[in-house]
């Protein structure tokens, strides 16, 4: 008799229902033979990861413009590469979020997240501004992509109108991951934004909430994947747990943030530093709305041909608070 094949989720279902869209989206990895992120190096990260997001996106149709546009930047001579999603149904005033995609500051890139900011352009009628901000471990310093992230943010509040906005258009920053950590740098650094969406943000590099410790053996990003990624950003950030812009947690002040919703994965070994980060904004008075998505784990919120339930729920929160602002 052949041997049953194991359930890689075994070791959280007396705590935890999984959702059959995660056991979908495991299933297709081992049916691939993907390696966990810890596996490989940087170089083979970057060539099989993107490919798949992007395959685990899927496509759709987009009823409006897309704009390939590069920023200027005082960092970059040759600029910032960002694509400019602007719905056909945009609102007259609509709000424009600037967006920054996960990837542990190392792998990834815009169009890996392109299908779900359409999605949640379309359904929010607002602009959404896709930033490809420069990696760590390629040309450049350490700081590069908070540098572009502070830039593009700067450059958008100040031609709203060129990117398809109005005057009277608020501008929010979000960003998934190691974009909720860019996007925690910028509310931090630059006046003037409306609204910020973390979603399973790395704003504490320290690693140490009780989520890292529970997850230790997840699927999908589990806490030695993390692990794999805060090592690779350290060497290449030698201040990356002391410099209160790479660590948004050791701020001493974040009452300058604008209203956040922090939205967090239920199954995701850094939940809990979302959360402990919700609670210091809430304490300096900034108004916080947290969402946990049951029943997933970490990376899957741009993967919405997988994650179909689970993406459209976690999109509604994310609407949500973009209509507030237009």
């Amino acid at each position: 008799m052949a041997n049953a094949v194991q359930d890689p989720w075994e070791e959280y279902l007396k705590t935890y229902k999984v959702h059959e869209e995660s056991y979908a989206f495991t299933g297709a990895l081992a049916a691939h033979s993907v390696q966990p992120f810890n596996k490989y190096s940087i170089e083979d990260a970057r060539q099989v990861f993107p490919a798949i997001f992007k395959a685990a996106a899927g496509e759709i149709e987009f009823d409006g413009q897309v704009e390939e546009l590069v920023i200027p930047s005082p960092y970059v001579t040759s600029g910032i590469p960002s694509s400019v999603y602007k719905p056909r149904n945009r609102a007259a005033n609509p709000a424009i979020l600037v967006y920054f995609h996960g990837g542990g500051l190392i792998i990834l890139d815009r169009k890996s997240y392109e299908t779900a900011l359409k999605i949640i352009a379309r359904d929010a009628g607002c602009v959404i501004v896709n930033v490809d901000y420069r990696l760590l471990h390629s040309t450049g310093k350490g700081l590069d992509p908070f540098d572009d992230a502070v830039a593009a943010t700067k450059w958008v509040l100040a031609n709203k109108e060129r990117v398809g906005g109005s005057p009277s258009s608020k501008v929010g920053v979000g960003g998934d991951s190691a974009g909720g950590q860019l996007s925690a740098c910028v509310t931090n650094e630059v006046k003037g934004l409306a609204f910020q969406i973390l979603v399973y943000p790395h704003v504490d590099t320290s690693m140490s909430q009780p989520s890292v410790t529970e997850f230790i053996n997840v699927p999908v990003l589990s806490k030695y994947d993390a692990e794999w990624f805060v090592n690779l950003a350290s060497q290449a950030l030698p201040n990356y747990h002391t410099d209160p812009r790479i660590n948004p947690m050791i701020r001493t002040s974040t009452k300058q943030s604008p209203p956040t919703l922090v939205l967090l994965a239920q199954l995701d070994p850094i939940r809990d530093c979302g959360l402990v980060y919700a609670e210091k904004l809430k304490a300096d008075g900034v108004r916080v709305r947290i969402v946990v998505i049951e029943g997933v784990p970490h990376i899957f919120f741009g993967l919405c041909a997988v994650f179909k339930t689970k993406c459209q729920e976690a999109y509604g929160h994310v609407v949500q608070l973009i209509k507030e602002f237009q």
